[in-house]
């Protein structure tokens, strides 16, 4: 299968540090980004509409050492609800860590995330046993 992609448009965000993931929901964009302390939100046209803060560090880039290593997102129903899932790489055990943001009507509803735990499923992950 030969597939051809074309990049139809780019846009530089300078104030923000990084993209790791990105999910299109009800008209918005929500950018993560692997060393960020927001998810950034935007609307189709690239324009920033809300930054729902994550972390409390005063630089704009986490730095690398404790950084969560944000690396994927997705949309998920849980219950009948919507979610953002943010998934870290698991690279570290600081890092096995999954947030799970509930929407609000328009956006996300930051105050009431949760943090799950990844280690067991990285290790299994590691040592093959899924």
């Amino acid at each position: 299968m030969n597939v051809q992609l074309k990049l139809k448009k780019s846009h530089l965000l300078p104030d923000f540090p990084s993209g790791s993931s990105i999910n299109f929901r009800d008209g918005k964009l929500f950018l993560i980004g692997d060393d960020a302390n927001n998810v950034l939100v935007l609307d189709s046209a690239y324009n920033r509409v809300d930054s729902k803060r994550l972390f409390d560090f005063p630089e704009k880039r986490i730095p690398k050492p404790v950084k969560a290593d944000l690396e994927t997102s997705a949309v998920i129903t849980l219950g009948g609800k919507d979610f953002l899932m943010i998934l870290g790489s698991a690279s570290t055990g600081t890092r096995e860590k999954a947030f799970i943001i509930p929407f609000l009507e328009s956006d996300l509803d930051v105050p009431h995330f949760r943090v799950v735990h990844t280690d067991i499923f990285a290790s299994r992950l590691l040592g093959g046993g899924i």
